[in-house]
């Protein structure tokens, strides 16, 4: 009975390896991820001590789109970056209602906001020794007294019936033993740093979010490289914990390197969309509403509503989802122009969302007038061009049962295309100018079976339905 139970214990004891993880999460993969493909649209959050800076710093202003590295781009140090930001950051009692409000309105289903970025500022109240008290900047936690933003954003998320995750930097620029970075305002410390000590501070910061702020949908790491990745960060360990502690959570694929690499739930395109997707995998890109994640004072191009639903339609079309990023400033305000855009988005995807959520790709390999998204028995083409002949030509095969716009009730008439095309032809409606990007709607007896063209010109019928 002692040997078993030594054995027993000797098991437990047993540090898990990125290959059991790797494995354990794949096993239940497509349950966890149900939700996730189902939602294709959430908010990513960039909020913490640069906010205040708004891409100055001393009266200077920085033209490098990140302003969330304004204390790298102007080399401050770490305590005197504390010092000048941490009273200007001053969040509204009613921010979280607001950004919850806000990706409500604008159809999204969750939303992921920094719990620590690279500066090493924590916006949850971590009871870790060194964000509690440190010599460098007293504490990590910037929270106004008596709150917990952190708290306040999943609470107010959750409470809007959508999923709130965090995004937490494995890179820290104020932690004495984290790995060193090139930065001119990088705390230089005499002694060698004790990377083991830091990852048990990471570890412990990751936890705490695990069990102090209810369900999360996925924990959003940032960063990985070519010389730290994997065992560097602990990420066996950090894949056990948050397995144990949260089963139903997602992990982004950033304990790795490389932004398309499989090792977690979903690959993270950053800022640009895979041309024809990344088959084989979940992906989702984070983008911005203009050129900064965090808040900038003087970054003024901003993407309008109609861009944002293009880049939408055409991230859904591929497989993907879209993290749509607001930068708010040291109050939690959103700027006007990204709200706009975003109220925009919210006004098409009441019309038109059943084209966005629970789809899958395109079943074409290219549309010269937009992008597809489909569902068991349903085809919805998005019309990136109107044509000008009022005449839209599907590449298909198929039984079409109905046809219809999204936001129409008025049935739409289709016909065989010619015989040397092959194909289906809808005939559109007259076209209301104020649609961004209208969807047409097609029941089909039968699943999809794109006409592609073979190398000598002839139209070719793939009878699997599947995207080349």
């Amino acid at each position: 009975m002692i040997a078993t139970i030594l054995a027993a214990s000797l098991a437990l004891a047993t540090p898990p390896t990125e290959a059991e993880q790797t494995a354990l999460w794949a096993s239940d993969r497509d349950q966890r991820m149900a939700w996730w493909r189902e939602a294709r649209f959430g908010m990513f959050i960039h909020w913490g001590l640069y906010s205040p800076a708004g891409g100055f710093w001393d009266g200077k202003r920085y033209e490098q789109h990140y302003a969330e590295w304004i204390q790298h781009w102007a080399a401050v140090p770490c305590a005197e970056y504390a010092r000048q930001m941490r009273p200007l950051f001053v969040p509204a009692p009613d921010f979280a209602e607001r950004w919850s409000e806000l990706a409500k309105d604008a159809g999204m289903s969750y939303a992921v906001m920094t719990s620590k970025h690279h500066d090493g500022f924590t916006l949850f109240n971590s009871k870790q020794p060194y964000s509690v008290g440190n010599p460098i900047t007293t504490s990590t936690n910037i929270s106004p007294p008596g709150r917990d933003v952190a708290r306040e954003f999943a609470d107010a998320m959750r409470a809007r019936g959508l999923r709130a995750g965090f995004y937490y930097s494995l890179l820290d620029w104020q932690h004495p033993d984290a790995y060193e970075m090139a930065l001119p305002a990088y705390p230089r410390v005499e002694r060698p740093r004790d990377h083991a000590v830091y990852l048990e501070y990471v570890r412990g910061h990751v936890n705490e979010l695990l069990t102090a702020y209810g369900p999360l949908s996925t924990i959003w790491f940032d960063y990985s490289d070519a010389t730290r990745q994997g065992a560097a960060w602990g990420a066996a360990q950090l894949m056990s914990d948050m397995r144990a502690k949260q089963p139903a959570i997602l992990v982004n694929n950033r304990l790795f390197n490389g932004l398309e690499n499989k090792n977690g739930d979903y690959g993270t395109p950053e800022k640009y969309v895979p041309p024809t997707g990344l088959p084989g995998m979940d992906w989702e890109v984070n983008h911005t509403l203009n050129e900064s994640y965090g808040f900038s004072a003087h970054d003024t191009n901003w993407k309008d509503s109609a861009t944002v639903v293009r880049l939408l339609s055409d991230i859904v079309s591929k497989g993907g989802n879209l993290l749509l990023n607001i930068g708010p400033d040291a109050q939690g305000r959103v700027p006007e122009p990204a709200e706009r855009a975003l109220r925009g988005v919210g006004a098409w995807m009441r019309v038109n969302g059943e084209a966005i959520r629970g789809t899958t790709a395109s079943p074409f390999q290219h549309l010269p007038w937009g992008r597809a998204t489909q569902k068991p028995g349903v085809l919805y083409l998005h019309l990136h061009e109107w044509p000008a002949d009022g005449r839209l030509p599907v590449p298909m095969q198929g039984k079409v049962r109905s046809a219809r716009m999204l936001g129409r009730e008025a049935a739409l008439a289709w016909s065989p295309a010619d015989a040397g095309t092959g194909g289906v032809v809808i005939t559109l409606p007259s076209r209301n100018p104020e649609d961004v990007v209208p969807i047409v709607r097609l029941e089909l007896d039968g699943p999809v079976q794109p006409i592609v063209p073979t190398p000598d010109g002839e139209p070719s019928k793939r009878s699997d339905g599947a995207a080349p």
